[in-house]
C-alpha cells in the first residue's frame, strides 16, 4: 500500500511532471524527503523546494 502523499501525487499528473522535472535536482535532499515535502506543498520552482526543505531541516 502506499502512503498518502505519494497517492495525492500520483492522482495529479500535472503535480506529478512538476516533480520529475525537478527530481534530478533533488537527489542531495535525497528521494523520500523530496516526495514528502512534495506531498504537502505544490512545488513548481526549484527555490521553493530550497526553502521548503531548509524550514523542515529546521523542525
Amino acid at each position: 500500500m502506499t502512503p498518502d502523499g505519494v497517492r495525492k501525487i500520483i492522482d495529479s499528473e500535472e503535480k506529478f511532471k512538476s516533480i520529475n522535472l525537478l527530481w534530478d535536482e533533488v537527489n542531495e535532499l535525497g528521494r523520500n524527503l523530496a516526495v514528502e515535502l512534495a506531498s504537502r506543498y505544490w512545488i513548481d520552482d526549484l527555490e521553493t523546494l530550497k526553502a521548503l526543505r531548509e524550514s523542515y531541516i529546521a523542525e
